[in-house]
């Protein structure tokens, strides 16, 4: 699930979904951990960035959406 989900690169050979790259499904494939995964380490805005990444948003999108979030749930100043 790791490699899946992108947080492990694999070392050689290539992940295939119903024939296809992974790479190039991962918009279309969902992850949801039977535990709920936090990083201790990582602050809020960090987490939101680390996850934003594995799923390619571009940065400039990325950042929009986390300041939406942020505001909506009203974390906006615990970056």
């Amino acid at each position: 699930m790791k490699m899946i989900t992108g947080i492990l690169q694999q070392d050689s050979g290539m992940i295939k979904l119903n024939n296809k790259e992974m790479t190039k499904m991962k918009k279309a494939v969902g992850y949801l951990p039977q535990y709920p995964t936090f990083y201790e380490w990582m602050r809020v805005k960090e987490s939101l960035i680390f996850m934003g990444q594995l799923f390619e948003i571009p940065d400039k999108t990325l950042q929009q959406r986390i300041k939406e979030l942020l505001h909506t749930v009203g974390l906006e100043n615990n970056e």
